[in-house]
């Protein structure tokens, strides 16, 4: 098990979700499903998370959870890319606490072509109701802000937005 502190947050990472089976080589295709908990929503967490698909050339999805304090998220790709994006999750966004997170790595056969952060919304835009998907096509020469820019072209946005978002502190 390992336990990292980022900001007074805790974070364990367990030693089994990144375990690969010795048969697995790091070039084979892998997929990780988990659930990440915290306060991850409302702080651009989804977007850090896109950024780790495409520095890390991986396909999947991430979307918030009902709860209000759980994303969803897979990545498919190469098993190295996979299990080194997972353990950059902690540190993907500097405004989320993690507190935890569950999943699995597994090889599979296939990967996707696209990475969606499902129903992306912006506090900091003043568009929190907003929900539009980001799709990020592997191989593109998309950026996170090129996909933001290309999904706001039709939305207006409000003419002053002056929102300073105040987060809650982290929990130990």
């Amino acid at each position: 098990m390992k336990i990292l502190m980022k900001q007074g947050c805790y974070f364990v990472l367990s030693a089994t979700m990144l375990a690969l089976s010795a048969t697995v080589s790091a070039d084979q295709n892998c997929r990780y499903d988990g659930v990440v908990v915290g306060t991850d929503q409302g702080v651009g967490f989804r977007g850090a998370i896109l950024k780790l698909a495409v520095k890390n050339k991986l396909s999947g999805q991430v979307e918030n959870l009902r709860s209000g304090n759980q994303a969803q998220l897979s990545f498919e790709g190469k098993c190295r890319d996979v299990k080194k994006a997972v353990q950059d999750i902690p540190s993907a966004d500097n405004r989320a606490c993690i507190s935890g997170q569950t999943g699995k790595i597994k090889k599979v056969s296939q990967v996707g072509k696209t990475f969606t952060v499902n129903c992306w919304s912006s506090e900091s835009r003043c568009i929190p109701s907003l929900c539009k998907n980001l799709v990020y096509h592997l191989g593109s020469n998309e950026t996170k802000h090129s996909l933001i820019n290309n999904a706001l072209k039709d939305v207006s946005l409000p003419p002053s937005c002056n929102a300073q978002k105040t987060l809650p502190p982290c929990a130990d």
